[in-house]
């Protein structure tokens, strides 16, 4: 399921790929914090297994986290290094963690290795994406357990 109540679905692939969007049926739409803050919520209630959320150290990953901090959802914190090659952005996830005294769940990628052994190209050419940076985090993805969530 991408989103609740499936209200945003594809179909398809390649040039058959299509986007299916229904009529939203709440009446009431609030402010787009709070609307996220719901969200968050509603993940909680419907998982049946603990909330992770991917930080890479960038500003969308630092709301998520504070946007289920205030909505006082249990998560834990990933994040997937791949060495010298993402260091810059991994170094803030690091610092805003500890600051936070947030132990994050670490997953190391050889992002060598990965392209290297052809990892890279079968899981890209198994969900049919061009885009060279979701294949790695797939992979990262992978290692874990529970609900994941990206912002």
């Amino acid at each position: 399921m991408l989103t609740h109540n499936d209200y945003f679905t594809t179909s398809g692939t390649g040039p058959s790929w299509t986007v299916n969007l229904k009529t939203c049926t709440r009446k009431i739409i609030d402010d787009y914090h709070n609307e996220l803050i719901r969200a968050a919520k509603i993940i909680y209630e419907s998982s049946s297994s603990p909330i992770t959320l991917m930080f890479s150290g960038g500003l969308d990953g630092e709301f998520m986290i504070e946007v289920f901090k205030t909505a006082k959802v249990p998560f834990r914190i990933a994040i997937i290094s791949y060495d010298t090659w993402n260091k810059h952005d991994t170094e803030y996830a690091f610092k805003y963690c500890n600051k936070h005294k947030i132990n994050p769940i670490v997953v190391d990628i050889d992002i060598n290795e990965f392209i290297e052994s052809g990892k890279i190209y079968d899981i890209a050419n198994s969900v049919n994406c061009a885009a060279y940076q979701i294949p790695s985090i797939m992979q990262g993805i992978s290692k874990l357990d529970g609900t994941i969530v990206m912002a």
